[in-house]
C-alpha cells in the first residue's frame, strides 16, 4: 500500500486518483523540493556560475521563443555584438529553461525560470537513479540509493550551490538513463536500444565533459556483465545505440567538435588539466585550493562509502549481484585513480580526456558507482535481516550527506537575506563593498560573457573593463546613422537576419555592431548579387562593402557546411531510429 493509500483510507478525501502515486514517487518530489527549495523560492542560486548560465538562458529563451528552434548565434550577447556560444553549448538543459517561460512573465531576467530548471535536474537525476537502480536490486534500496544519489555532496553543494554547474547538473539525469537502457539493451529488451539512442543522445547535448568522462562505462559494463555465449552481440547492440545516439546528436556534436578554431575557446592557465588533481594546487590560490580540497574530500569520503558497501554487503549475494558488485567496485578504483596526480601519464597519452579541464570532474561517475554498490550492499543486507549492518551502512551513507545539509543550510540563509533577486537590486546591495562582484553584474547587465570570443575579435576584449569601453565606442543598430559618407538606415534587425537601407557615393565599407563570424553573408538588392563580408580592423566586427548608389543591403547568417552536414547526420539517424523501433525484435531467450 502506498502512503497515499494510506492517507485516503483514514477519511482525508484525497482524490482516488492520486491515491495511487508510488510511495517512492511521493518521496523523492517531496525531498527533491527540499533539498532545491532556494532556487524554487526565491527562485536563484548565486553560485560562482550563476551570471554565466543566467546570460546565457536569457537570451536563448528569448530567441527560441521569438521563433528560432535552434539558437547557435545570440546576436544580443557581448554587449549586443553577439557569440556563438550554442555553437559549442549543449542546448539541452536550456530547452528545458525555456519551458517555464510563459509560466513566468514576471521574471524578464530569467533568475527564477533558471532555479526552477534547475531544481528539476536534480529532482529528475532522483527518478532516473531509482528506475536505473531498481532494475539492480530491491526497492527499499533503490530508494536510498536514489536519495543517496540526488544529494550527495558533489551534486548538491558542489555541483549546485557553491559552483552552479548548470549543464553538469542535467547531466546527472541522463547518466542514469543511459545505464538502464545500456542494461536492457544488452538483454535484448525491446525499445532498448532506441531509448539508449536517445538518453545517450540527451548527454551528449547536454554536457560533452560528463559524456566523455562516463562513455566507457556502459561499454565496460556490458563486457563484463553480459553472458559468455552473448557478450559479442550484447556489445553490438549497446555500442550501436550509443553509435545511433551520436548521430542523432550530430547537429550539435559535429559543429561543435569542428569548429573550435572559430573562437578564443577558454584559455588553459587555471583550466590546465595537470592544475586540477585532487588535493593538488601548484598556485597557492585560495580558491583554487578551496575547490582542489574540498573537492578531495568529498572524493575521498565518496569512495569510503562504496568501500565499506563493498565490505559488508558481499555475503548473500546472487551471483548476478556478485557480478556487478565486482564492476562497480572495479570501475570505481579506476575512477579515484584517474582523479589523482599519479594518473597523469594516462591524462597526457589520451589528449582528447585534457578537454574536460578537470580531473576531479570524475566525481560525476564516481557517485553512479557508490550509489550501485550501496544499493546492491542494502538488497543483500536487507534479505539476509542484517540489521546492524544495514543500521551501520545507512548511518554511514547519510553522514556523506552533511556537507550538503550545510551548503542548503546556509543558501536558505543568503537567500531570505537577498531576496527576490534582481540585477538592479544586487548591484545596490553590494555596492562598493565587493567591487569585482559588482562588475560581474553590470557585465551581465549589459549581456557581457567573455567565453567563445570570435577569434577576430581582439584578445584584449577578453578582458572586461576594456571590453566594456571598447564596445561604447563601437556603432550599434541606430535607426538612422552616418560613416564616413554613407546614409545607413535599419530597417529589419533580427537574430541572424539583418536588412540595412544604404545611400553612399562611394564604394563604402559599413561596419555593423556584430562580430564576424563565418556563415555570415551579404547580398544586394534582390538578392542576385553577393557583398564582400570580412572582419574588421582592428575590432573584429562584422563589415559590409557597398557600391556606391541607394541599396537595400540584406545580411544574413547562413548554417555553416559542418552545420549542414550535422543536420542530415541526425535526420538519417532519427529515420534509423524509426527504422529500430519498428523492427527490432524481442530476444527469445532474454535474461530476466
Amino acid at each position: 500500500m502506498t502512503l497515499m493509500q494510506v492517507i485516503l483510507s483514514k477519511g482525508l478525501g484525497l482524490p482516488r486518483a492520486i491515491a495511487f502515486i508510488p510511495l517512492h514517487v511521493v518521496i523523492l518530489l517531496l525531498y527533491g523540493m527540499v533539498l532545491t527549495f532556494p532556487a524554487i523560492w526565491p527562485g536563484s542560486v548565486f553560485g560562482d556560475d550563476t551570471l554565466s548560465h543566467l546570460i546565457m538562458s536569457r537570451h536563448f529563451v528569448d530567441q527560441l521563443w521569438a521563433g528560432d528552434l535552434y539558437p547557435r548565434w545570440l546576436p544580443g550577447m557581448n554587449a549586443g555584438m553577439g557569440s556563438p556560444v550554442f555553437q559549442f553549448y549543449g542546448p539541452v538543459p536550456y530547452y528545458i529553461t525555456a519551458l517555464f517561460r510563459p509560466l513566468l512573465s514576471h521574471d524578464p531576467e530569467g533568475w527564477h525560470q533558471l532555479g526552477l530548471a534547475a531544481s528539476l535536474a536534480v529532482m529528475a537525476s532522483g527518478f532516473m537513479a531509482h528506475a536505473w537502480l531498481k532494475r539492480l536490486a530491491g526497492e527499499r534500496a533503490a530508494l536510498v540509493g536514489a536519495v543517496l544519489y540526488m544529494s550527495a555532496p558533489y551534486h548538491l553543494a558542489v555541483d549546485l550551490y557553491q559552483r552552479f554547474a548548470f549543464a553538469e547538473l542535467w547531466g546527472f539525469v541522463w547518466m542514469p538513463l543511459v545505464m538502464l537502457f545500456a542494461r536492457a539493451s544488452m538483454r535484448g529488451e525491446r525499445g532498448a536500444m532506441a531509448g539508449l539512442s536517445l538518453s545517450y543522445a540527451l548527454l551528449i547535448m547536454t554536457h560533452l565533459p560528463t559524456t566523455l568522462l562516463f562513455s566507457w562505462v556502459p561499454i565496460a559494463y556490458v563486457l563484463w556483465m553480459a553472458e559468455s555465449g552473448d557478450r559479442l552481440g550484447a556489445f553490438v547492440r549497446v555500442a550501436g545505440g550509443m553509435l545511433l545516439g551520436m548521430g542523432l546528436s550530430a547537429i550539435y556534436l559535429l559543429p561543435a567538435m569542428t569548429t573550435q578554431e572559430y573562437v578564443f575557446i577558454e584559455s588553459l592557465g587555471d583550466f590546465f588539466y595537470r592544475h586540477h588533481f585532487l588535493f593538488n594546487d601548484p598556485y597557492k590560490s585560495a580558491i583554487i585550493e578551496t575547490i582542489s580540497h574540498r573537492v578531495g574530500l568529498i572524493a575521498l569520503t565518496t569512495a569510503g562509502l562504496a568501500v565499506l558497501a563493498m565490505l559488508i554487503g558481499g555475503l548473500g549475494q546472487t551471483r548476478s549481484h556478485a557480478r556487478e558488485r565486482l564492476f562497480w567496485g572495479t570501475a570505481g578504483t579506476v575512477i579515484v585513480f584517474m582523479m589523482l596526480p599519479v594518473s597523469e601519464p594516462v591524462w597526457s597519452f589520451i589528449p582528447l580526456l585534457q578537454a574536460v579541464q578537470f580531473p576531479w570532474r570524475f566525481n560525476t561517475v564516481l557517485l553512479i558507482a557508490c550509489a550501485s554498490l550501496v544499493t546492491l550492499a542494502l538488497t543483500a543486507l536487507f534479505h539476509s535481516e542484517r540489521k546492524f549492518q544495514a543500521a551501520l551502512l545507512l548511518s554511514a551513507a547519510f553522514g556523506l550527506l552533511i556537507p550538503s545539509v550545510m551548503a542548503l543550510g546556509n543558501h536558505l540563509v543568503l537567500a531570505r537575506d537577498i531576496g527576490q533577486p534582481s540585477l538592479d537590486n544586487l548591484i545596490e546591495r553590494f555596492g562598493t563593498d565587493h567591487a569585482e562582484l559588482v562588475m560581474r553584474l553590470n557585465a551581465t547587465k549589459s549581456s557581457r560573457y567573455d567565453s567563445f570570443l570570435p577569434r577576430w575579435a581582439p584578445r584584449e576584449q577578453l578582458e572586461p573593463s576594456r571590453f566594456m569601453a571598447a564596445s561604447q565606442a563601437l556603432f550599434g543598430a541606430a535607426p538612422d546613422v552616418t560613416q564616413g559618407s554613407a546614409k545607413i538606415r535599419v530597417t529589419r534587425w533580427q537574430p541572424s537576419h539583418i536588412e540595412l537601407a544604404v545611400k553612399t557615393d562611394i564604394d563604402a565599407p559599413i561596419k555593423l555592431h556584430q562580430y564576424f563570424y563565418p556563415g555570415w553573408v551579404a547580398r544586394l538588392d534582390n538578392g542576385s548579387k553577393r557583398l564582400e563580408v570580412r572582419p574588421s580592423r582592428p575590432d573584429g566586427l562584422l563589415e559590409v562593402r557597398v557600391p556606391p548608389g541607394m541599396h537595400r543591403v540584406r545580411i544574413e547568417r547562413e548554417a555553416l557546411p559542418e552545420e549542414r552536414a550535422g543536420q542530415i547526420i541526425s535526420i538519417a539517424s532519427l529515420v534509423l531510429l524509426g527504422a529500430v523501433l519498428l523492427g527490432w525484435p524481442r530476444r527469445s531467450d532474454s535474461v530476466t
